[in-house]
Parts: structure tokens; C-alpha cells; sequence
């Protein structure tokens, strides 16, 4: 669609593509399938987020009980609850991942602490 861009330079090719997926093998990341347990629980999340890639991630999340990171919070709209981390983002109730996340005071705060 033209929207995603890493480092500075649009992936907008197969080659491009390509790149991100040799760098992801290299860095050890695991690739998830899309299997028939997330497929059905996709369509009956609970949330007004019609997004079927969006819903997918986060079935494959909760089914998997895996987390999720994205700064996107409409995921947390989401029912089923997920396990959504983004450092900074503000907390969510019922959010597993995201009340564990605690803001930092502010630097001059934090010297004046000292």
C-alpha cells in the first residue's frame, strides 16, 4: 500500500520485502502461521476495530498467549484482553502488558530526588 517505510526507505518491492525477512531469520525471529485456531476466533473478537489483519494479530496473540507490540492502541479495544506492550504508551486496565509499564518521572524531577 505504499504506507510502510524502515529506516527512512519504503518498502514498496518484493526485494524490499525480501531484505526485512533475511534480516528477521538473521536476528532469530520466529514466524508465526496464521493456523485454523486463529482464524476462528478472529471474526469473534469482541470491539469495534473492523481491521481483519488487526483482528488476526491479535487472535494469533491471544491464542498463543503471546505479546503484542505495536503502538497501536486499538488493539486494546480488543476482547479477549491482549498482552500489548510499546514503551511510553499510557497504561490500560486489563491490559496485561501495559500495566506493568510505569512512567519515569521526569529528569529535573528525578535529579531534584537525588
Amino acid at each position: 500500500m505504499g504506507k510502510l517505510e524502515l529506516g527512512g526507505k519504503p518498502i514498496d518491492s518484493s526485494d524490499a520485502v525480501a531484505e526485512i525477512i533475511a534480516e528477521c531469520g538473521a536476528q532469530q525471529f520466529e514466524f508465526l502461521e496464521i493456523a485454523a485456531e486463529h482464524a476462528s476466533l478472529a471474526p469473534s473478537l469482541k470491539g469495534d476495530h473492523k481491521d481483519s489483519f488487526d483482528r488476526m494479530l491479535t487472535a494469533q496473540a491471544a491464542r498463543q498467549g503471546l505479546r503484542l507490540v505495536s503502538a497501536d492502541a486499538v488493539f486494546d479495544r480488543f476482547v479477549p484482553r491482549i498482552d500489548r506492550f510499546w514503551p511510553g504508551s499510557p497504561a490500560v486496565p486489563g491490559a496485561p502488558g501495559q500495566a506493568r509499564l510505569k512512567k519515569r518521572p521526569p529528569k529535573a524531577v528525578k535529579k531534584a530526588r537525588s
